[in-house]
């Protein structure tokens, strides 16, 4: 064996090594390593979108000198979708540049052009709005129309130098997950600026994200623990029971097998918040191990309980 899937992390930090062992004893370790971990759409600002060089805005402002630009789909507990494009700029600090715009704009899944953006007006302040564009048969940006605000949780951190731009999937043609947003670019267009600071002059269709839903994202229950198998009353009856430490399970799964090491086979599912469960259907004289784990409204599963044995009368 070279490889192993370990089941049971569940958040925090965490440190491997390994060690082979015989009869006569235990080698040295290995390398202590952890795991890195992937970008997701679930967590943080999403995967990365687009990069841009740092220093190349036409006048020089940091507020105007685009970094990269993410995409995620939180999970929702109200049910809604919604889009978070996060834009990261070089410098958000000081006062923002009066009658400038920090836009998005893409194509949506059903061929049309969208965008989102937060804008100042001629004091400074911001606001957050959303619209749709011409896509010119040329690659070309076209006209593009405000039709109404960006959703709430749009903002911007002076701190950081992110723009936070949240937008409903019902203000972008509606995407579901597996459906696709493309042609993905960056404008800023100040007044004093002539052209305006842009990421690509010619979009390309390879610059895309490509939607999991929001649903997806909902966090895994936690796994149960303290399970416990025992005989039951009569012959061939196995009872069980665990501690649920999670709080948004929709049903536990119960596995079992007659080895410890695998086999394991579903043997029922049980509700929410349900903590024991009777298996009639064992053999006598039979050695049985059990676990079982959580299973949310998206499909989310929890890592496996404790492994607990029993050998019926």
């Amino acid at each position: 064996m070279n490889s192993y899937t370990d089941n049971t992390a569940e958040g925090g930090t965490f440190y491997y090594r390994v060690t082979a062992s015989n009869a006569n004893g235990e080698g040295a370790s290995s390398t202590r390593v952890t795991p890195t971990t992937p970008e997701s759409p679930c967590e943080g600002a999403g995967v990365t979108v687009l990069t841009d060089a740092s220093g190349d805005s036409l006048d020089g402002s940091g507020q105007h000198d685009v970094l990269s630009l993410h995409a995620a789909e939180p999970y929702q507990a109200d049910g809604s979708e919604k889009v978070v494009f996060t834009l990261k700029m070089r410098d958000m600090s000081g006062p923002l540049t009066p009658s400038t715009t920090w836009r998005v704009y893409f194509t949506g899944a059903d061929a049309k052009g969208y965008f989102v953006d937060m804008r100042t007006d001629s004091l400074g302040a911001a606001s957050f709005r959303h619209g749709t564009y011409i896509h010119n048969a040329d690659n070309t940006q076209g006209t593009a129309t405000t039709v109404g605000n960006a959703d709430a949780g749009s903002k911007y951190d002076a701190q950081t130098g992110a723009i936070t731009l949240v937008v409903s999937n019902s203000k972008i043609g509606s995407p579901k997950a597996g459906d696709k947003l493309s042609r993905i670019f960056v404008r800023i267009p100040v007044v004093a600026v002539v052209p305006d600071n842009a990421n690509y002059a010619s979009p390309s269709a390879a610059v895309a994200y490509t939607l999991v839903g929001n649903a997806s994202c909902q966090a895994k229950p936690a796994a149960p623990s303290s399970l416990t198998a025992a005989n039951g009353q009569g012959k061939g009856v196995v009872e069980l029971s665990w501690v649920d430490r999670s709080d948004n399970e929709e049903s536990f799964l119960v596995e079992r097998s007659t080895s410890v090491e695998g086999g394991y086979i579903q043997v029922s599912t049980v509700g929410a918040g349900v903590t024991a469960y009777t298996d009639r259907t064992v053999f006598r004289k039979t050695t049985y191990y059990y676990r079982v784990r959580a299973v949310n409204s998206s499909g989310g599963k929890s890592g496996y309980s404790n492994v607990a044995s029993v050998r019926t009368r």
